[in-house]
């Protein structure tokens, strides 16, 4: 019996461990043959990455060129002796209807492309040094070859945030140049140009040129660092260029190393793979420790005394019928004056001076007045107790204790107070405290 059991046991220990030595077995022998399959069809993988770098190379063009014709189609020449003062080179200056903010393109006839609106002399000025910054460095050059890599690593994800972080840090090194000589009225006046440019409407993403506006995280991030901009010694201007090269390499090389290593022979293909995958699992995790700590600093919420609305219902119309945008939502934002991170009562509409602002809801007007801050504003409290705000108005066209309806026109749309630019600053405040205008109004 003692001899049964003992031989029983073996024979269960043996086969506990024999699935563990084919599953052992069964990773070399996978990894095998995709190498092998790779090696028979690779003439066809170079054919669809080829077609795929040619197609996404000709797309980029395409919008290009088609962006730069309906310009030259839809645009006048205009003369800018400002532009002697920031180059020498002879820059064409077009004004156009179809942009928002200002774009440069072209390396061999440079062009230099301004909305068609009212721009003050200090605006022009800031949008010409930030511009021109642009072309003396030759960003519109790097565009260029980073398009070219992205095109011929297609097929490579990391390519795409390398870009996205090229565009970035592009934008941020040119506003820190721009700023570097600038005292702190200069720096206000700068950020001052980019979000009444920002007010006009949203900027288009036109590939091979470069722009002044961009998205809502990145003008955070450009705010930030010229609010918290220090001087850098030359030697850490050193380090930074061979930081940025040695990126460039590697973002040009890095297919090429791990393809490399995926068909290298069998005997040296183990160790090649390994040290492969832990540099490409070291990058992605360095990768998510930059974007939590970015995101930690610059995306961190201000503590507001806002709470989300009731389950009650509130009836509310749009207050300012002109105008359906939305330049700044409720919550946490970057100030447009002092560039700190603050809580955010309300949302800001922009839309010209003068256009109407109506009453969200029914109710007695209860408060007027100017304010430094919101400059002249309206307070609207109905029978269920909520209260509607509306700030920087140019024109107030009630008075305290009056009745208003819903829909009336009660003042109209200006900049008055802190403001950089006309809009209609709206709140919402129920029991004394702000709520997310969005709830009543949908997005």
């Amino acid at each position: 019996d003692y001899g049964t059991m003992t031989e029983d046991s073996t024979v269960g220990n043996i086969q506990s461990e024999a699935p563990q030595v084919q599953n052992e077995q069964t990773v070399p022998t996978v990894l095998k043959t995709f190498i092998s399959f790779a090696e028979s069809k690779i003439s066809i993988i170079a054919c669809i990455w080829f077609a795929g770098a040619v197609m996404l190379l000709l797309i980029r063009i395409k919008v290009y060129v088609t962006f730069r014709n309906n310009v030259t189609k839809n645009s006048e020449c205009i003369s800018c002796p400002e532009l002697a003062a920031f180059t020498s080179r002879k820059i064409i200056v077009r004004t156009c209807d179809g942009i928002s903010s200002p774009i440069m393109l072209g390396i061999i006839k440079p062009e230099l492309l301004l909305p068609r609106r009212d721009i003050t002399s200090t605006q022009l000025n800031n949008i010409l040094a930030h511009e021109m910054t642009h072309f003396r460095r030759n960003d519109i050059l790097y565009k260029w070859f980073a398009t070219l890599v992205k095109c011929i690593h297609w097929f490579n994800p990391a390519i795409y945030f390398v870009c996205r972080q090229i565009n970035t840090w592009c934008e941020i090194s040119c506003d820190l140049a721009v700023v570097e000589q600038m005292d702190k009225e200069g720096e206000l006046s700068y950020v001052s140009t980019i979000l009444a440019l920002l007010s006009a409407g949203e900027s288009k993403n036109i590939p091979l040129t470069t722009g002044m506006l961009g998205n809502k995280e990145t003008l955070k991030r450009r705010f930030l660092m010229i609010k918290n901009r220090t001087d850098i010694s030359r030697k850490a201007r050193i380090i930074s260029s061979v930081a940025a090269v040695a990126v460039m390499v590697t973002a040009l090389s890095a297919s090429g190393v791990m393809a490399n290593g995926l068909l290298a022979d069998e005997n040296a293909g183990d160790t090649e793979n390994t040290a492969v995958v832990n540099v490409a699992d070291s990058s992605n995790a360095l990768a998510e420790d930059v974007k939590a700590d970015v995101a930690d600093k610059v995306n961190k919420p201000v503590e507001a005394p806002a709470k989300e609305a009731e389950s009650q219902t509130v009836e509310v119309v749009w207050p300012c019928p002109a105008s359906k945008m939305i330049s700044a939502d409720f919550n946490s934002r970057v100030h447009p004056l002092t560039g700190e991170l603050v809580a955010h009562n309300g949302i800001d509409i922009p839309a010209p001076e003068g256009t109407d602002v109506v009453a969200a809801t029914a109710g007695n007007i209860s408060d007027t007045g100017y304010d430094a801050k919101f400059g002249n504003y309206i307070k609207i409290t109905n029978a269920a107790g909520v209260t509607t705000f509306y700030a920087h108005l140019s024109e107030i066209a009630v008075a305290e204790g009056d009745s208003v309806a819903m829909g009336q026109c009660v003042g109209r749309v200006g900049t008055t107070g802190a403001s950089t630019g006309p809009h209609l600053h709206f709140e919402v405040i129920i029991a004394g405290e702000n709520v997310n205008p969005r709830t009543f109004l949908g997005n």
